[in-house]
């Protein structure tokens, strides 16, 4: 894959939780100068052929791709991404089919506690297109924005979703190596998204954190691991620079992703 100001391997649409539709994100990524991108929607694959089609009023190529939530043995939440997925593929599908029943449970929790806290909020208020039945934090969010009570998306996130009867409010994850092995098994390259972001294996930036980083992706070279999100917003310079250092270290394709949802 190759890595260049004119490559974003990391877009969400509104078919997760991103605002536009597939076609929208693809008129962006052309009036961003993006010659490549990658469609990579939480747990689902149907705004893929939507873009692949989109693109071809540009000549921008699209790579088909999947965004997991994962984590490990001991619990560690992990983002993998995966690209170049068979979109037809069975058991891709079916475990998205069961991620999303997985999400919905958590969602009926999450908008009781909000009920409970006040919030004059339903499941109604979520949708918002024809045929949507994908539902994440970041629509609930949207939905906090507008009915009032926040001001952006990251209150919610900052605030709300920050209080410990929320964070107790879990969806149950898959493990990291299940994630990549459904996507290796479906012809794809499984890709650890936004390390510098992982929580729980020390202070960002810390040495420790370092540490367990490396340990986390020496655990997945084992299981097919191809390579590691490097070029992000979000990370310092430091960082890029160290997970550049990690992936050529370990012989691993260095890959780079806005993240775009539509509204940051």
């Amino acid at each position: 894959m190759e890595i260049s100001d004119k490559t974003d391997y990391h877009l969400h649409t509104y078919y997760s939780d991103g605002v536009f539709s597939p076609a929208q994100v693809v008129s962006w990524a052309h009036e961003n100068g993006l010659e490549r991108i990658a469609i990579t929607d939480h747990d689902g694959v149907e705004g893929i052929e939507e873009a692949e089609e989109a693109a071809k009023k540009y000549d921008i190529d699209v790579t088909p791709g999947i965004e997991f939530s994962t984590a490990t043995t001991d619990g560690v939440g992990i983002h993998m991404l995966g690209y170049g997925i068979d979109t037809e593929n069975r058991e891709l599908l079916e475990a998205c089919e069961d991620i999303r029943k997985k999400r919905k449970a958590r969602n009926d929790r999450l908008i009781g506690q909000l009920v409970k806290d006040g919030y004059d909020i339903s499941m109604d208020d979520l949708i918002t297109r024809p045929g949507q039945d994908f539902v994440g934090k970041p629509i609930i969010a949207r939905a906090l924005v507008r009915k009032g009570y926040i001001k952006n998306v990251k209150d919610a996130f900052d605030d709300i979703f920050s209080r410990p009867e929320y964070r107790s409010i879990k969806k149950k994850k898959i493990l990291v190596e299940e994630a990549m092995k459904i996507i290796i098994d479906a012809g794809g390259r499984p890709v650890l998204a936004h390390p510098a972001l992982i929580r729980g294996i020390g202070e960002r930036g810390s040495e420790e954190f370092k540490e367990n980083a490396e340990a986390i992706i020496q655990r997945m070279l084992g299981h097919g691991l191809w390579g590691i999100e490097t070029y992000y917003p979000k990370f310092t310079e430091e960082e890029t620079e160290f997970f550049r250092e990690e992936a050529e270290k370990y012989d691993l394709t260095p890959t780079k992703g806005s993240d775009y949802h539509g509204d940051q």
